[in-house]
């Protein structure tokens, strides 16, 4: 497994950059095999599903992730929440002001193992 370098908050910002790069090399190192996203619509995505969609011209114009706060719970284990501002290409383009929730495994530097958000009421 390749490895990560820098804190869990490093390893969001990272993984947000080949989010709307679809850097799909760096994505898939980011994220453990296991890996799964509920998206604030519900929807639940995991790896496989999410490389294929980046593969296929998936992109986020803008990833932003703000307000971090990482707790470390020991043994290799540390969830980050913050606010993510992100916009999808659409016409018109569809902003998301998200707060979310990220578990981090330490297996040769942090990594992705799940990924929560739900959507900000208008206006924060």
């Amino acid at each position: 497994m390749a490895q990560t370098t820098g804190s869990p908050e490093d390893v969001i910002r990272e993984w947000a950059k080949a989010n709307t790069t679809g850097d799909v090399e760096t994505w898939d190192r980011m994220v453990l095999d296991g890996f799964s996203y509920v998206h604030s619509a519900a929807n639940l995505e995991r790896k496989p599903e999410m490389l294929e969609a980046f593969r296929n011209g998936r992109r986020y114009s803008k990833w932003d992730a703000e307000d971090m706060t990482t707790r470390d719970f020991g043994g290799g284990a540390a969830v980050v929440t913050g606010i993510a501002r992100l916009e999808v290409p659409r016409e018109p383009p569809v902003v998301l002001n998200l707060r979310f929730t990220a578990t981090l495994l330490d297996r040769e530097g942090w990594k992705l193992a799940a990924f929560q958000s739900s959507r900000l009421p208008e206006g924060q």
